[in-house]
């Protein structure tokens, strides 16, 4: 079934939010049936949302219904996101920078299957902000 397999997840928070971390791994199973897992101890930074934009009109603070995707998108630019195989083998996802956003895109989708106009407001504005300029970031996250 698609979905994440838990939504109470559990994260260290950096007092910045710009290294946080998630203690404990979490999978999600996508709607073409495959199973991702964002490990354990993933460092995040929420998809570097911008400070200056957590606030009115949307109010898109890093910690919103939107982090869980967000930590897996994270995964996806840094190449540590992994697919669970059929025998329970894990392999590196190796997502292209707009496989990473499609899958952050349908994941937002998972968790707020019947979104409210804001909350779709947020989610276009999300994905349109990593579409636009996520590319510097998976570029030197792929590097590093």
């Amino acid at each position: 079934m698609q979905g994440f397999s838990t939504q109470d997840v559990r994260i260290i928070f950096a007092t910045d939010l710009s290294c946080s971390k998630l203690l404990e791994s979490v999978r999600y199973t996508s709607v073409s049936g495959v199973v991702y897992e964002i490990p354990q101890y993933q460092q995040t930074d929420f998809a570097s949302t911008p400070s200056a934009i957590w606030g009115a009109p949307l109010f898109l603070i890093p910690t919103g219904w939107w982090a869980i995707p967000t930590l897996a998108h994270d995964a996806a630019f840094r190449n540590t996101l992994l697919v669970v195989n059929q025998d329970g083998t894990t392999t590196l996802a190796n997502l292209t920078e707009k496989e990473s956003n499609d899958l952050l895109f349908e994941m937002m989708q998972a968790i707020k299957p019947n979104p409210t106009f804001f909350e779709i407001a947020q989610r276009d504005a999300i994905y349109t902000g990593v579409t636009i300029g996520g590319w510097h970031a998976f570029k030197e996250d792929r590097e590093a």
